[in-house]
């Protein structure tokens, strides 16, 4: 058996090893998939500022 606490409420509740398991995973699983999104993002940024450096080359280049 595991106990764990509930950040919210405080409550404390006693889980199998298979529902443990289920939890941990699903932390896992979170965990990845924020990786991901902060990565897109990333990525994302650097695309909008590569765009918006080009439209001030473009723009210098045009006032010369």
């Amino acid at each position: 058996m595991h106990e764990i606490k509930c950040p919210s409420c405080g409550k404390t509740f006693n889980l199998n090893k298979t529902d443990y398991e289920d939890i941990l995973n699903q932390d896992a699983q979170m965990a990845k998939r924020f990786n991901k999104n902060i990565v897109y993002e990333g990525e994302r940024m650097l695309c909008i500022l590569q765009i918006y450096q080009l439209k001030i080359s473009e723009g210098l280049a045009v006032k010369k």
